[in-house]
């Protein structure tokens, strides 16, 4: 190759790493990430090199994979083809896909031909219940990545299987024994005998649902699974089983068939084999789905692997619509796990200590499945080795998203009244803000962009809030952090309001301290200062609450999410599940992956063609992993 077509190739390369930065502005999605310089521009010395065709094939097929356009990626290919003498196979099959033709389906095409592509499983077709025009329903082809084919394939990659799913030796030993002195019923009556023969082959699998908007007023719902055993990065822990736009869903039936489908995969995954028979019971055949008729009966791996259900993630709202719960947010009796209502006086959703009345009348797993009597039970509850308490109420979306956007707003405009920082309430704010600002810069944690005094101190009967626009969730969790420290140093004197909102917030901080210092399972000593720390905290609040009201201030708010704080830490920490390690941080980022892959695709197909992209992303982001583990390639520092 001459030198003036790898200085050509050279510039291109270094365009790809630029684009996807542009494109995405998420790092995690690039399969070779770069270091970058002061002014932003990518280090000389790390950009693929010309003779670098791996790294170059690998950037070429994160633009479709991940936002951009298959056209795009079609042009630069014609142009490093045209511009280069002799560049891989590959490459110039890339570039001469036809121009003329359904480039999405030629891409695809040739993506399946490439070796990385057996990382991800082929998507499962099956028809789901679709209405064009909101009255006629009909039935349309959707896609899903059946988690128990998942797992199987990844076998295949003994290296890759161990690093997404099993972690190091004895890590899924060591996982169910603590459950087992966790949750000592739930695990002694789970119906798979392997749980209880051999764990050290039983793979704990974490479910996780959201809905996010997509496309103006539409929204999506993305269903992703993973294990729970592994603390990797978004693409690597959470695995991608389907998602579906909201726009043409018949209520009660599409979404439903694809928690019916997931269902059946999971307890496929639970019994280790593969099945005869497809979700609807139909059996598998040479000429219906001859592939998966060819394996039906064999076992998964070879070693006998079996993924069990360990727990549901999601937040409330989620929850509710997918297990049909009556008892919510929104009704009177507004918690499903227990009887708390917002009127009876002794099962009152803000009686906050361990020892009130409404502790009590928390549900057993039978009861709250024979409530359903006669009824067909959600389809995601007649999963193998489903509990009603595996669903684990998210901190993120009660802490951060729920209770601290109120207690943050709230303190601040107090302190904000009192004089703390001077000057006149905008420019106190202001003030406010520069020294948050430090504190956050100091800690290398985000800060919120500024304080908005019109949403902090509102007036009339609407209570101080942060809203999500102007503090995402860990910036709510380090407000109150950081205004610990700031009613700390400033320790009150005699005021009982300030003292007890000193003890509030030292209380909710200690909580974050304890949570921070441990992993997922909490010793027995912090179990008791987590419980002690949110009764302490909750019963502050609670009096902040009675007082403010009792002369028509509106400041300290109290919602049915912080009753939910209660199962949180006296059911959930008390028995040992550190909250701040189980929480949707990690499955809201994957959200926000799908939604920018589907953003992209045709709305009439995006469910299935967003599956294909995402087995580019993967499979190319995976293979390049592989290759690090087997001692190909270097592992970045």
């Amino acid at each position: 190759m001459s030198q003036e077509n790898s200085a050509v190739l050279a510039r291109f390369s270094m365009f790809l790493y630029i684009l996807p930065f542009v494109l995405c502005c998420v790092g995690g999605l690039l399969v070779c990430p770069s270091s970058v310089s002061d002014r932003g521009k990518p280090a000389i010395s790390n950009v693929a090199m010309a003779d670098d065709a791996f790294d170059l094939e690998m950037e070429l097929l994160c633009l479709p994979a991940s936002g951009s356009s298959v056209r795009q990626m079609h042009r630069l290919c014609e142009k490093i083809a045209k511009a280069c003498g002799h560049v891989p196979q590959h490459i110039e099959e890339l570039a001469n896909l036809p121009a003329d033709s359904h480039r999405e389906r030629d891409l695809h095409r040739w993506v399946k031909r490439q070796p990385w592509r057996a990382v991800a499983p082929e998507a499962y077709e099956f028809e789901l219940p679709y209405t064009a025009d909101g009255i006629w329903e009909t039935t349309v082809l959707h896609s899903a990545f059946l988690p128990h084919e998942f797992l199987s394939n990844l076998f295949n990659f003994p290296e890759l299987f161990d690093e997404l799913l099993c972690g190091e030796p004895g890590s899924l030993t060591s996982f169910w024994e603590h459950t087992a002195a966790m949750d000592p019923e739930w695990y002694a009556r789970h119906p798979v005998q392997a749980l209880h023969d051999d764990p050290g082959i039983c793979i704990p699998c974490g479910i996780h649902g959201d809905d996010s908007g997509l496309y103006q007023s539409d929204k999506m719902l993305v269903i992703s699974w993973g294990s729970v055993v592994r603390q990797l990065l978004t693409l690597d822990s959470r695995l991608l089983f389907a998602a579906v736009t909201y726009a043409h869903v018949v209520y009660g039936k599409t979404v439903e068939t694809l928690y019916k489908v997931l269902a059946w995969s999971f307890n496929c995954m639970a019994d280790g084999t593969f099945p005869s028979h497809d979700h609807n019971g139909r059996e598998f055949t040479p000429a219906y789905q001859p592939k998966r008729f060819a394996r039906a009966g064999q076992p998964l791996t070879q070693y006998g692997h079996r993924g069990l259900l360990a727990e549901i993630r999601g937040d409330w709202k989620w929850q509710v619509e997918a297990f049909n719960h009556q008892q919510h947010y929104g009704t009177k009796y507004i918690c499903h796990l227990c009887r708390a209502h917002t009127n009876i006086p002794r099962l009152l959703y803000t009686h906050f200590k361990r020892t009130d009345q409404v502790r009590n009348t928390r549900v057993r797993h039978h009861q709250w499945r024979d409530w359903h009597g006669d009824r067909e039970r959600p389809a995601l509850s007649q999963i193998v080795g489903f509990n009603i308490w595996r669903c684990l109420p998210d901190a993120m979306h009660c802490f951060d998203l729920g209770v601290y956007q109120n207690l943050a707003a709230a303190c601040l405009s107090e302190l904000v009244a009192e004089g703390v920082w001077p000057g006149h309430e905008h420019e106190a704010f202001r003030r406010a803000h520069l020294e948050y600002k430090e504190w956050c810069q100091t800690k290398n944690e985000p800060f919120c962009p500024r304080f908005e005094s019109g949403r902090l101190c509102p007036g009339g009967t609407v209570f101080p809030h942060f809203t999500q626009q102007s503090a995402k969730g860990a910036m709510t969790k380090h407000l109150i952090l950081w205004l610990a420290d700031v009613l700390r140093d400033r320790l009150p004197a005699v005021d009982r309001h300030a003292q007890l909102r000193y003890i509030m917030f030292q209380n909710f901080a200690r909580f974050e301290e304890v949570c921070e210092e441990h992993d997922r399972f909490l010793p027995v000593p912090a179990r008791d200062i987590v419980c002690r720390s949110i009764e302490t905290a909750l019963e502050c609040l609670n009096t902040l609450h009675a007082e403010c009201l009792a002369v028509r201030q509106f400041v300290w708010q109290i919602v049915p999410k912080h009753h939910m704080l209660t199962h949180i830490a006296y059911d959930f920490a008390a028995r040992g599940l550190n909250p701040r390690r189980v929480t949707c941080y990690a499955d809201e980022d994957m959200v926000g992956k799908v939604k920018k892959i589907m953003s992209r695709c045709h709305g009439a197909t995006a469910g299935r063609m967003v599956l294909e992209r995402y087995a580019i992303l993967i499979g190319t982001r995976w293979w390049v992993r592989l290759a690090q583990l087997r001692g190909l390639r270097d592992i970045p520092e």
